[in-house]
């Protein structure tokens, strides 16, 4: 009994120090909050927030990209990339511009249909862009930019200052 009360207090006081203290939580909170205001901007137009910065890296490319740069560039987990290309493959935005005998995408590209869907999610990316600006302020973007290349910096011993750009292939 006193050792089951010992690990009820010990998951209590961690309960509090994590809810006080837990900066993944918060970006956890902060990552819901924001993402939920660009994907309802997006929804409409069959977008989601990965899939435009997907379609945004392939446009800056000016090629065909290999999955594995593109998702090192964006910091996504394989299967998120692969699980998007996919959507994306099958709404006709990219398409496989190297492919293995299994179908499995070796470099993708993206088509003029999916240039033309990213143009058009412009504006509906602009008002969630106005109204996150408006709630966090002017300065966010500099300020998460920060963040990201400290996180960088500190995963890579210093080596690396941001995301390596995917090249064409």
């Amino acid at each position: 009994m006193k050792h089951s009360r010992s690990r009820r207090s010990a998951a209590s006081e961690f309960a509090e120090t994590t809810r006080a203290n837990c900066l993944g939580m918060r970006v956890s909170r902060l990552h819901r909050m924001v993402g939920r205001t660009y994907d309802r901007a997006l929804q409409p137009l069959g977008l989601s927030v990965p899939q435009v910065e997907i379609l945004s890296e392939l446009v800056t490319a000016g090629g065909p990209v290999r999955p594995t740069a593109l998702a090192a560039t964006l910091l996504l987990e394989r299967s998120t990339l692969s699980r998007n290309l996919t959507l994306l493959r099958d709404k006709g935005w990219v398409a496989p511009a190297d492919s293995s005998p299994t179908g499995r995408m070796m470099a993708v590209a993206i088509t003029d249909s999916g240039r033309a869907a990213f143009a058009d999610a412009r504006r509906a990316w602009q008002g969630a862009q106005d109204r996150m600006t408006e709630a966090l302020g002017p300065s966010a973007r500099e300020i998460l930019d920060g963040w990201v290349v400290g996180l960088v910096d500190a995963q890579d011993q210093g080596t690396q200052h941001s995301p390596p750009r995917p090249t064409a292939k």
